[in-house]
């Protein structure tokens, strides 16, 4: 029932906030398709308040996550370089909410012992 209905809230918010707000920033096929590779192949370096840090092919990119959903998964900084609020673009929802689940385990707390073990043996192999 949880996952059901978180997927239901998000979207319920998603149309919401399309239907009678609107987004903070118009929608890019390209930047889409950019966050897209970097969700699968880019590596989370860090998490703050508003913005999540990924390293993909050579670059870092700066995405705001910052107040869901209005301008949620605008790139806020490119290799340390502010992206000017007029060039900022969202993508599909779908890959803000990807964002989101991504973040989300980023910051979470280990329950258990066995939980954080867990962790560390995935965080070992990612580097070998």
């Amino acid at each position: 029932m949880g996952m059901k209905w978180s997927v239901f809230k998000d979207y319920f918010f998603h149309v919401c906030r399309a239907c009678l707000f609107g987004y903070n920033h118009p929608f890019n096929a390209h930047w889409d398709h950019q966050l897209e590779r970097i969700l699968k192949a880019g590596e989370l370096l860090s998490v703050s308040d508003c913005v999540a840090t990924f390293a993909f092919k050579g670059n870092v990119f700066e995405v705001w996550i910052g107040n869901r959903w209005y301008a949620y998964a605008s790139l806020a900084r490119l290799n340390g370089d502010l992206v000017e609020y007029r060039l900022q673009v969202r993508p599909k929802f779908r890959n803000m909410r990807h964002l989101r689940f991504m973040v989300d385990a980023f910051t979470s707390k280990p329950r258990s012992r066995k939980e954080f073990y867990a962790r560390l043996d995935l965080l070992g192999k990612a580097h070998d």
